[in-house]
């Protein structure tokens, strides 16, 4: 949501694309011909963990394939003291935490009537935040401010809560995780379409996390507005930021999915407990909790290589 990391240009400012929507036969012809030569199967199936950095680098990362595993191999192993609410709340019941809250849609960083929307930030315990989830989003009132631990500031730095980076996954992308994050939020927590600089290692513990991805190729369809620079307030009224204007992607990959030519580049992709999506620097992708939620991320840097330059041509049509 907030806190999103800066998108240097050219490669990663997620609102680089275009409005052209075109369904050609060229155009059409030159997706199907991708799709059979660099991506997977859709829908994306559970692989086993790779077990050494070269299988995962050589199958996955060269080819800025996404994938989605079983837990092990070079994958961090979580404790059990880290994996639930309930687990984690007498470690941390305490710490103070910088939370993201947004009206009842849930949406962080979106846009409205021509306004870049960031959510409100405000800091507050552990046992404070965990109240404002909403188990069972049946059994209760939906028109409550959502609270989302959403930073992405490296946060888990921040937390008493020993989670080191496996020796073998700074291997397979030869460097250290630029950021490491936790993410906790209930049903209505919500991240709107975008990409970013980071190779993503996202582990699931608790709930369900749903991704929708799409490949970088697919920019041309996502539609992009400048906006005025606006966030909430802590009264959930929205106020101008700065007179910088913000260019955000005003539509969805979801809205997309109903187009038969673009779906098939579209995976929507159940996280679950105890699972890995790897998730290549540069792919588009909008994220929704299932239920209550506890995840956390490996950020490491993109490279910007061959395959990007190849990226950037296709969109061009060159």
């Amino acid at each position: 949501m907030s806190q999103r990391a800066p998108l240097p240009p050219p490669p990663t400012d997620n609102s680089d694309s275009n409005s052209d929507s075109d369904d050609s036969p060229d155009s059409t012809s030159l997706l199907s011909n991708l799709q059979s030569l660099h991506l997977p199967p859709n829908p994306l199936r559970l692989h086993d963990p790779p077990t050494t950095p070269f299988e995962f680098h050589r199958n996955f990362i060269s080819q800025s394939k996404p994938a989605l595993f079983k837990s092990g191999g070079i994958f961090p192993s979580i404790s059990p003291e880290y994996r639930t609410l309930t687990s984690l709340t007498p470690l941390i019941s305490s710490t103070p935490l910088s939370i993201n809250i947004t009206p009842s849609h849930g949406k962080g960083d979106y846009i409205d009537s021509g306004r870049f929307i960031k959510p409100y930030e405000s800091t507050m315990s552990f046992s404070e935040f965990t109240k404002s989830l909403f188990p069972n989003l049946k059994n209760t009132q939906t028109d409550k401010p959502v609270y989302y631990l959403s930073s992405q500031n490296s946060n888990l730095s921040h937390l008493p809560i020993n989670l080191p980076t496996p020796l073998q996954l700074n291997e397979a992308f030869s460097k250290q995780p630029e950021a490491v994050n936790i993410w906790i939020g209930d049903g209505r927590a919500y991240t709107t379409c975008h990409r970013d600089v980071f190779e993503n290692v996202y582990v699931v513990c608790e709930g369900v996390k749903r991704f929708r991805i799409a490949p970088p190729y697919l920019k041309k369809y996502l539609e992009v507005e400048t906006c005025t620079n606006c966030s909430f307030n802590s009264n959930l009224e929205i106020i101008l930021d700065d007179e910088t204007p913000v260019k955000w992607i005003s539509n969805d990959l979801k809205s997309l999915q109903s187009n038969p030519t673009l779906s098939p580049f579209i995976y929507e992709i159940d996280v679950r407990e105890g699972e890995v999506l790897y998730l290549p620097f540069g792919w588009f992708h909008e994220v929704e909790s299932v239920g209550i939620n506890v995840s956390y991320n490996w950020w490491f840097d993109g490279e910007y290589d061959l395959k990007w330059t190849l990226m950037e041509l296709i969109d061009l049509g060159i």
